[in-house]
Parts: structure tokens; sequence; C-alpha cells
């Protein structure tokens, strides 16, 4: 099983899309409301549109979470330089 997920806490439609196939997608509200749907990662990587609600919602898992590797993406996905647009993951 793998332990790792990259999960993008924006809105749904939120734009500008982004579509990878090792991507998973839910809402910041959804995982507040329900943290431990999470709970099979041991390392997670949040990004959102500037990188400062994923930074807020990895504060608060990391609370939930201490044993967790849980992350936010400096940035988000509108910073050109994000490693979320980068091709080097691209299949």
């Amino acid at each position: 099983m793998n332990n790792s997920i990259l999960l993008d806490i924006r809105e749904n439609g939120e734009k500008p899309f982004f579509e990878k196939e090792y991507l998973s997608k839910k809402p910041m509200e959804e995982i507040r409301n329900n943290p431990e749907s999470l709970s099979a990662y041991e390392n997670i990587l949040l990004f959102c549109a500037s990188g400062q609600r994923s930074s807020q919602l990895a504060k608060e898992l990391k609370q939930q979470f201490p044993e967790k590797k849980i992350f936010s993406v400096e940035g988000g996905i509108l910073d050109p330089a994000s490693p979320l647009n980068s091709n080097e993951y691209d299949t």
C-alpha cells in the first residue's frame, strides 16, 4: 500500500484546474470535518492556490497526527517556481 498522498485542498471547481494521475482532491473543509480520512497515510503533501490554506491545514493536521510527515507546498499552484508546475513528475 502506498502510504503517501499529494492532496489538492482547493474547493471543487477552483481554477486553475490541475490534473495529475497521482493527485487526490479533497476540499479543506472536508478534511477538517473528517481528518481520520487521512489516517492511512504517513506522508501527506498538501497544496492550494497560494500555499496559505495548505500551510494552515498542515499545522492543524500536525497537531492531530504528530507522528506523520505533513507538508505544505510553498507558493501553491500559482507560483511559477512551485514544484507542482515542474514537468519532473510527468509520465
